[in-house]
């Protein structure tokens, strides 16, 4: 299976489970096993999974991550063993 249509499963799957094509802080640490913490320390470094800012406030921690960019996270990050 090519890395596009593991992405597409994946994607599939979230939306199963979360019903919305974007995830909140806590939906996405649920999703990927990571703390909100972990979250938010990647939002202030720049790194990790894309995101949404909302709001206006340049200290709101408001963010929505698209599903697609969580599985194409999970698939990227994955470490292949013999």
């Amino acid at each position: 299976m090519s890395n596009y249509e593991e992405i597409k499963e994946l994607s599939s799957l979230l939306f199963s489970k979360f019903s919305s094509l974007t995830l909140t802080t806590e939906q996405t640490a649920q999703a990927t096993n990571r703390s909100v913490i972990s979250l938010q320390r990647d939002r202030r470094n720049a790194t990790g999974i894309p995101y949404t800012k909302l709001g206006a406030n340049a200290g709101s921690d408001k963010a929505l991550y698209s599903i697609t960019d969580i599985a194409r996270f999970i698939i990227k990050n994955r470490v292949k063993t013999a």
